[in-house]
């Protein structure tokens, strides 16, 4: 297998495997497009439109993949949905200001980032698509983050920022039960 910046690859790549590890992405083979394991064992390819795909997380129960779609890095991204089953993408959020996703453990919804115009928010939005969506934090500087997903408990939401002057990714989390930003890991440059 080989690593590949996933901004540049996930578009045009087929993985057989997939890892995420930070912004970097490993695959098994060299193929063109994403492919999935079917119920007999066998790989198949998804049959995906061309396009720059971000960040792929599958769903607790392996039926669905939500994915952002775009250039990324705070660029008119959405979030789309692709039904396994179905063959389908339906698209999740319409404002292109939707990435790094992550499922709830129930599998009901989806938690993302958007980081626009120097303004972070982390929200909620039903994996059917069929609400607006619920800003659960927004912060009030410009540093970018984007969240890693939710704890089992549901209530501490792990992310990382971007790294600015003197600093790396810090890894930080918000607290639901108060509200406010903890630090995990503070980086040097």
């Amino acid at each position: 297998g080989r690593y590949y910046n996933a901004l540049p690859h996930s578009a045009r790549t087929e993985f057989v495997f997939v890892v995420h590890l930070g912004d970097y992405i490993y695959e098994t083979t060299g193929d063109e497009g994403f492919q999935v394991e079917a119920p007999d064992r066998t790989i198949e390819p998804l049959k995906l439109p061309p396009r720059e795909y971000q960040t792929p997380r599958i769903s607790p129960d392996g039926k669905r993949m939500v994915v952002g779609v775009g250039p990324g890095g705070g660029r008119a991204t959405d979030l789309w949905m692709h039904d396994f089953e179905r063959g389908s993408m339906t698209r999740l959020t319409f404002d292109e200001k939707g990435g790094t996703p992550s499922w709830a453990d129930d599998g009901r919804r989806v938690l993302y980032g958007s980081n626009f115009d120097g303004h972070s928010t982390f929200k909620w939005k039903l994996a059917d698509g069929t609400d607006e969506g619920e800003p659960l934090v927004d912060f009030d500087d410009s540093v970018p983050r984007f969240p890693a997903g939710l704890t089992p408990s549901g209530e501490l939401l792990p992310f990382v920022t971007q790294g600015t002057a003197g600093t790396a990714q810090d890894i930080l989390y918000w607290s639901l039960r108060d509200g406010s930003e903890h630090a995990l890991a503070r980086t040097s440059a």
